[in-house]
């Protein structure tokens, strides 16, 4: 059994709405395949375009069973009513050891967007940063380096809304 997978609401709804996507994008280019079957046979050393679309889809449906598994086997997370421990959804402050602060809020899956400071609570610095405490130091390693990092704060960010 593989672990819990945790979206925030936004995240899920936006992994919902991607499948629904891909899912019209499959019915499109099997009516695609249908037709360039119709016209040029299903021979697939004779046919390019029939093969490149039996191709496309099966690559669609690999695709859209991923996505499905990974929605089957995930919830919203819980989001924080505390400032306590780190969780998916608070904003953490943190000083590395080179004193530098940086700020990040910590993200369901597959919902890391560096550039806005969102991090996915299941990437190495996600994980490091979970149940950690004001004041706590935790170890992370990135690019095969370790380094360490003090919290100095945690706010709450993310709503289930």
């Amino acid at each position: 059994m593989s672990e819990k997978i945790y979206f925030t609401k936004k995240g899920r709804d936006e992994a919902e709405f991607q499948l629904k996507t891909m899912q019209k994008e499959l019915k499109e280019l099997q009516d695609r395949r249908s037709e360039a079957a119709e016209i040029g046979g299903t021979n697939w050393s004779t046919d390019f375009n029939f093969e490149d679309l039996e191709r496309q889809e099966h690559q669609l449906i690999a695709q859209i069973e991923k996505i499905a598994k990974t929605l089957n086997e995930s919830e919203i997370a819980p989001l924080p009513d505390d400032t306590e421990t780190v969780a998916i959804g608070h904003t953490v402050c943190f000083k590395n050891e080179s004193g530098e602060e940086k700020t990040i809020t910590i993200a369901g899956f597959g919902e890391s967007n560096p550039a806005l400071s969102f991090i996915a609570y299941n990437t190495p610095l996600g994980m490091a940063l979970l149940g950690a405490r004001i004041g706590d130091e935790r170890e992370i390693t990135l690019e095969n380096i370790k380094k360490k990092i003090k919290i100095q704060s945690i706010d709450i960010t993310l709503k289930n809304t």
